[in-house]
């Protein structure tokens, strides 16, 4: 598994290797933050809820739509 964050897009996307190739098993946006989904469990760190508004520098900020 592979998790990539892209702050300027405001933008998290995980991978996980299946059958040899890399897919996207999640993508989470600063939209979705602003939607209520402000904790997410993200493979492969899955096994604990992470504040979407810190991994993806929005933390104390008004939510961009």
């Amino acid at each position: 598994m592979d998790a990539l964050i892209w702050p300027e897009a405001r933008t998290l996307v995980a991978h996980a290797l299946q059958d040899g190739e890399w897919r996207v098993v999640m993508t989470l946006t600063a939209t979705e933050q602003a939607a209520g989904r402000g904790r997410a469990r993200i493979p492969p760190f899955d096994a604990i809820e992470l504040d979407l508004a810190d991994l993806l520098g929005i933390a104390g900020e008004e939510p961009r739509a």
